[in-house]
């Protein structure tokens, strides 16, 4: 143990009777002890939170990080029949409001679109295409 030799008897006295002491002094008496002395424990009780909030936090994180992909996936199992809806309902819009070279552009941006986001603007092509020829 580093430091022994630096520690006077009474202090391991004291030690040891802290260790193997069959009653425990009230707090306020072993607080008194320590303003008598000169400890302020301030710094090391927030050393002790900050590493009880730390461990607490790294557990958290695992949790989270185990429990993304289950997260990823039900995202997944919710947006895709959107997509899809979204998808079919713009193939029935182009096939019903569109004919000849303007049909073939949007099928092919159709056929070329990737995410919603795509598919979205691609809905809002169209009605703003509807609202340019007097459509409703």
């Amino acid at each position: 143990m580093a430091g022994i030799e630096r520690s006077g008897d009474d202090v391991w006295d004291r030690f040891f009777d802290f260790l193997y002491c069959e009653e425990d002094p009230p707090r306020t008496e072993v607080q008194q002890q320590l303003r008598e002395l000169g400890i302020d424990m301030q710094p090391a009780l927030r050393k002790v939170r900050g590493a009880l909030e730390a461990r607490s936090a790294r557990t958290r994180l695992e949790a989270a990080r185990a429990e993304r992909p289950s997260l990823a996936a039900r995202f997944g199992q919710l947006l895709a029949p959107a997509a899809e809806q979204l998808r079919d309902k713009l193939h029935e819009l182009i096939a019903r409001r569109l004919s000849g070279t303007a049909q073939a552009a949007y099928f092919r941006k159709l056929e070329a679109a990737a995410s919603n986001q795509d598919l979205q603007s691609l809905l809002d092509d169209l009605h703003r295409l509807e609202q340019l020829a007097g459509g409703d």
